[in-house]
Protein backbone atom coordinates (compact mmCIF):
# COMPACT_ATOMS: atom_id res chain seq x y z
CA UNK A 1 0.00 0.00 0.00
CA UNK A 2 1.63 2.99 -1.06
CA UNK A 3 1.51 6.30 1.56
CA UNK A 4 -1.10 8.21 -0.41
CA UNK A 5 -3.22 5.17 0.03
CA UNK A 6 -2.42 4.65 3.95
CA UNK A 7 -3.25 8.64 4.26
CA UNK A 8 -6.34 8.21 2.74
CA UNK A 9 -7.08 5.19 4.77
CA UNK A 10 -6.08 7.36 7.80
CA UNK A 11 -8.34 10.42 6.59
CA UNK A 12 -11.26 8.15 6.15
CA UNK A 13 -11.10 6.17 9.76
CA UNK A 14 -10.81 9.92 11.74
CA UNK A 15 -14.34 10.94 9.50
CA UNK A 16 -15.80 7.78 10.62
CA UNK A 17 -14.37 8.06 14.48
CA UNK A 18 -15.24 11.82 14.30
CA UNK A 19 -18.70 11.99 15.67
CA UNK A 20 -17.52 9.91 18.41
CA UNK A 21 -15.03 11.97 19.44
CA UNK A 22 -17.57 14.79 19.31
CA UNK A 23 -19.64 13.11 21.79
CA UNK A 24 -17.33 11.69 23.73
CA UNK A 25 -16.09 15.57 24.41
CA UNK A 26 -19.42 16.63 25.27
CA UNK A 27 -20.21 14.15 27.70
CA UNK A 28 -16.83 15.15 29.28
CA UNK A 29 -17.60 18.72 29.52
CA UNK A 30 -21.40 18.13 30.98
CA UNK A 31 -19.89 15.82 33.90
CA UNK A 32 -16.85 18.53 34.60
CA UNK A 33 -18.87 21.96 34.46
CA UNK A 34 -21.70 21.59 36.99
CA UNK A 35 -23.48 24.52 35.46
CA UNK A 36 -23.41 22.57 32.19
CA UNK A 37 -24.82 19.47 34.17
CA UNK A 38 -27.70 21.31 35.39
CA UNK A 39 -28.57 22.52 32.33
CA UNK A 40 -28.27 20.06 30.32
CA UNK A 41 -30.64 17.73 32.92
CA UNK A 42 -33.09 20.66 32.85
CA UNK A 43 -33.02 20.80 29.02
CA UNK A 44 -33.85 16.80 29.07
CA UNK A 45 -36.70 17.48 31.80
CA UNK A 46 -38.40 20.05 29.44
CA UNK A 47 -37.66 18.84 26.13
CA UNK A 48 -40.35 18.55 23.58
CA UNK A 49 -39.60 17.16 20.56
CA UNK A 50 -39.16 19.60 17.59
CA UNK A 51 -40.00 17.87 14.63
CA UNK A 52 -43.55 16.40 16.43
CA UNK A 53 -44.36 19.94 17.55
CA UNK A 54 -44.08 21.21 14.36
CA UNK A 55 -45.87 18.70 12.26
CA UNK A 56 -48.57 19.50 15.06
CA UNK A 57 -48.54 23.22 13.87
CA UNK A 58 -48.26 23.02 9.96
CA UNK A 59 -47.50 19.36 8.62
CA UNK A 60 -46.96 20.93 4.84
CA UNK A 61 -44.61 23.56 6.10
CA UNK A 62 -42.69 21.33 8.21
CA UNK A 63 -42.52 18.98 5.26
CA UNK A 64 -41.04 22.09 2.73
CA UNK A 65 -38.46 22.66 6.04
CA UNK A 66 -36.99 19.29 5.46
CA UNK A 67 -36.46 19.85 1.87
CA UNK A 68 -34.97 23.54 2.33
CA UNK A 69 -32.35 21.92 5.25
CA UNK A 70 -31.38 19.34 3.61
CA UNK A 71 -30.22 21.43 0.65
CA UNK A 72 -28.65 23.92 3.47
CA UNK A 73 -26.69 21.01 4.67
CA UNK A 74 -25.45 19.88 1.28
CA UNK A 75 -24.29 23.49 0.54
CA UNK A 76 -22.51 23.84 3.29
CA UNK A 77 -20.56 20.08 3.35
CA UNK A 78 -19.20 21.65 0.43
CA UNK A 79 -18.44 25.22 1.57
CA UNK A 80 -17.19 24.76 4.72
CA UNK A 81 -14.28 21.81 3.73
CA UNK A 82 -10.60 22.72 5.18
CA UNK A 83 -12.23 26.13 7.30
CA UNK A 84 -10.82 25.46 11.27
CA UNK A 85 -14.64 25.03 12.31
CA UNK A 86 -16.59 22.09 13.28
CA UNK A 87 -17.16 19.95 10.28
CA UNK A 88 -14.56 21.59 8.22
CA UNK A 89 -11.26 19.90 9.54
CA UNK A 90 -11.51 16.28 11.59
CA UNK A 91 -11.01 17.36 15.40
CA UNK A 92 -11.79 20.66 15.03
CA UNK A 93 -14.54 21.91 17.63
CA UNK A 94 -15.96 25.02 17.46
CA UNK A 95 -17.58 27.53 15.22
CA UNK A 96 -19.63 25.22 13.17
CA UNK A 97 -23.23 24.65 12.74
CA UNK A 98 -26.82 24.71 14.15
CA UNK A 99 -30.11 23.28 13.55
CA UNK A 100 -31.14 24.78 10.46
CA UNK A 101 -34.82 23.18 10.49
CA UNK A 102 -35.92 24.96 13.86
CA UNK A 103 -35.11 28.15 12.40
CA UNK A 104 -36.41 28.18 9.11
CA UNK A 105 -39.63 26.54 10.51
CA UNK A 106 -39.94 28.96 13.02
CA UNK A 107 -38.96 32.28 10.66
CA UNK A 108 -41.76 30.76 8.50
CA UNK A 109 -44.28 30.63 10.55
CA UNK A 110 -44.30 34.03 12.11
CA UNK A 111 -43.29 35.56 8.79
CA UNK A 112 -41.14 38.24 10.38
CA UNK A 113 -40.34 41.24 9.28
CA UNK A 114 -37.11 42.12 10.85
CA UNK A 115 -34.64 39.39 12.01
CA UNK A 116 -31.61 40.07 14.29
CA UNK A 117 -29.30 37.48 15.55
CA UNK A 118 -26.02 36.86 17.28
CA UNK A 119 -22.91 34.18 15.67
CA UNK A 120 -22.59 33.38 12.16
CA UNK A 121 -19.59 32.23 11.55
CA UNK A 122 -20.18 30.02 8.32
CA UNK A 123 -23.79 31.38 8.09
CA UNK A 124 -25.72 28.42 8.71
CA UNK A 125 -28.65 30.30 10.53
CA UNK A 126 -28.22 33.26 8.57
CA UNK A 127 -28.97 30.87 5.20
CA UNK A 128 -32.23 29.35 7.25
CA UNK A 129 -33.36 33.04 7.73
CA UNK A 130 -32.61 34.26 4.12
CA UNK A 131 -34.34 31.26 2.71
CA UNK A 132 -37.49 31.85 5.03
CA UNK A 133 -37.39 35.53 4.30
CA UNK A 134 -37.20 34.50 0.37
CA UNK A 135 -39.94 32.19 0.84
CA UNK A 136 -41.98 34.54 2.72
CA UNK A 137 -41.90 37.41 0.10
CA UNK A 138 -40.62 39.88 3.26
CA UNK A 139 -38.18 40.26 5.70
CA UNK A 140 -34.83 41.40 6.34
CA UNK A 141 -31.85 39.76 8.55
CA UNK A 142 -29.39 41.74 10.82
CA UNK A 143 -26.48 39.83 11.43
CA UNK A 144 -23.59 39.99 14.45
CA UNK A 145 -20.36 38.55 14.26
CA UNK A 146 -16.77 38.72 15.67
CA UNK A 147 -14.67 36.35 13.13
CA UNK A 148 -12.81 34.11 15.72
CA UNK A 149 -12.76 30.72 14.05
CA UNK A 150 -12.76 32.34 10.39
CA UNK A 151 -11.18 35.25 8.50
CA UNK A 152 -13.58 37.99 7.68
CA UNK A 153 -14.34 37.29 4.02
CA UNK A 154 -14.73 33.55 5.01
CA UNK A 155 -18.23 34.68 7.58
CA UNK A 156 -21.25 33.44 5.54
CA UNK A 157 -19.96 31.61 3.54
CA UNK A 158 -22.46 29.25 3.33
CA UNK A 159 -24.88 32.54 2.06
CA UNK A 160 -24.32 32.22 -1.43
CA UNK A 161 -24.68 35.98 -3.07
CA UNK A 162 -28.16 36.08 -4.69
CA UNK A 163 -29.46 35.83 -1.25
CA UNK A 164 -27.05 38.69 0.39
CA UNK A 165 -29.75 41.67 -0.72
CA UNK A 166 -31.88 41.24 2.29
CA UNK A 167 -28.77 40.82 4.57
CA UNK A 168 -27.09 43.31 6.68
CA UNK A 169 -23.79 42.00 8.07
CA UNK A 170 -21.54 43.44 11.23
CA UNK A 171 -18.38 42.37 12.19
CA UNK A 172 -17.05 44.14 15.35
CA UNK A 173 -18.74 41.80 17.81
CA UNK A 174 -22.13 42.14 19.88
CA UNK A 175 -21.18 45.20 22.20
CA UNK A 176 -20.41 47.27 18.91
CA UNK A 177 -23.16 45.50 16.50
CA UNK A 178 -25.91 45.26 18.66
CA UNK A 179 -26.20 49.39 18.98
CA UNK A 180 -25.80 50.41 15.87
CA UNK A 181 -28.49 47.48 14.59
CA UNK A 182 -30.96 48.82 16.87
CA UNK A 183 -30.44 52.57 15.95
CA UNK A 184 -31.13 51.23 12.46
CA UNK A 185 -34.33 48.62 12.87
CA UNK A 186 -38.03 50.43 14.30
CA UNK A 187 -38.46 46.86 16.32
CA UNK A 188 -37.13 42.80 16.88
CA UNK A 189 -39.79 40.57 15.50
CA UNK A 190 -37.24 37.65 15.88
CA UNK A 191 -33.89 37.49 18.10
CA UNK A 192 -32.24 34.41 17.77
CA UNK A 193 -28.79 34.10 20.47
CA UNK A 194 -25.85 32.18 19.40
CA UNK A 195 -22.50 34.01 20.46
CA UNK A 196 -21.23 34.82 23.47
CA UNK A 197 -21.67 31.63 25.97
CA UNK A 198 -21.06 33.46 29.38
CA UNK A 199 -24.20 34.48 30.99
CA UNK A 200 -23.29 37.81 31.37
CA UNK A 201 -22.94 38.07 28.01
CA UNK A 202 -26.53 36.81 27.60
CA UNK A 203 -27.65 39.30 29.74
CA UNK A 204 -26.46 42.80 28.75
CA UNK A 205 -27.50 41.98 25.03
CA UNK A 206 -31.41 40.63 25.73
CA UNK A 207 -31.07 43.42 27.95
CA UNK A 208 -30.18 45.49 24.56
CA UNK A 209 -32.53 43.93 22.41
CA UNK A 210 -35.44 43.96 24.56
CA UNK A 211 -35.96 47.84 23.92
CA UNK A 212 -36.78 47.18 21.00
CA UNK A 213 -38.18 43.45 20.98
CA UNK A 214 -42.10 43.09 19.35
CA UNK A 215 -44.96 42.77 22.13
CA UNK A 216 -45.12 39.40 19.64
CA UNK A 217 -41.68 39.07 18.86
CA UNK A 218 -39.77 35.50 19.43
CA UNK A 219 -36.36 34.96 21.57
CA UNK A 220 -34.79 31.94 20.66
CA UNK A 221 -31.77 31.22 22.73
CA UNK A 222 -28.86 28.42 21.45
CA UNK A 223 -27.09 26.12 23.34
CA UNK A 224 -29.04 26.99 26.56
CA UNK A 225 -28.00 23.55 27.98
CA UNK A 226 -24.28 25.56 29.47
CA UNK A 227 -26.17 26.73 31.83
CA UNK A 228 -29.30 28.45 33.93
CA UNK A 229 -29.56 31.80 32.02
CA UNK A 230 -32.41 30.31 29.78
CA UNK A 231 -34.47 28.50 32.52
CA UNK A 232 -34.25 32.39 34.63
CA UNK A 233 -35.39 34.19 31.46
CA UNK A 234 -38.22 31.89 30.69
CA UNK A 235 -39.45 32.10 33.95
CA UNK A 236 -40.78 35.83 33.10
CA UNK A 237 -43.43 33.58 30.71
CA UNK A 238 -43.46 30.28 32.01
CA UNK A 239 -46.48 29.57 29.74
CA UNK A 240 -44.99 30.68 26.57
CA UNK A 241 -41.47 29.06 26.71
CA UNK A 242 -40.59 26.19 25.07
CA UNK A 243 -37.81 23.90 25.10
CA UNK A 244 -36.25 22.31 22.14
CA UNK A 245 -33.36 20.18 22.97
CA UNK A 246 -30.72 22.69 23.41
CA UNK A 247 -33.01 25.61 22.01
CA UNK A 248 -35.22 27.60 24.17
CA UNK A 249 -38.07 29.96 22.51
CA UNK A 250 -39.83 32.50 23.98
CA UNK A 251 -42.83 33.98 22.48
CA UNK A 252 -44.12 30.67 21.06
CA UNK A 253 -47.63 31.22 21.45
CA UNK A 254 -49.10 34.01 18.87
CA UNK A 255 -50.15 37.56 20.75
CA UNK A 256 -47.75 36.89 23.61
CA UNK A 257 -46.29 39.75 25.66
CA UNK A 258 -42.66 39.15 24.84
CA UNK A 259 -41.97 42.83 24.27
CA UNK A 260 -43.51 44.19 27.51
CA UNK A 261 -40.71 45.29 30.25
CA UNK A 262 -39.64 42.57 32.50
CA UNK A 263 -37.64 43.09 36.24
CA UNK A 264 -34.04 41.53 35.98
Amino acid sequence: MSSADSRGRFRQVQERLEPARRRFVKAFRILKDGDRFRGTMWCLWNNTAFARWAKEADRKLWEETLEISTHIYEDAAKAIVGLPITGGQPGVIGGGGCDVRKLYFLARLRKPKVIVETGVSAGYSSRAFLEAIRANGIGRLFSSDLPLHLMREQVGCIVPPSMRNDWELYYDGDAKNIPLILATVPRVDLFHYDSEKSVDAKRRVIGLIRQKMAVNGLIVVDDIDRDGYFRELSSHWPQDSMVFSNVGVIGIQSGSQVGAAWEE
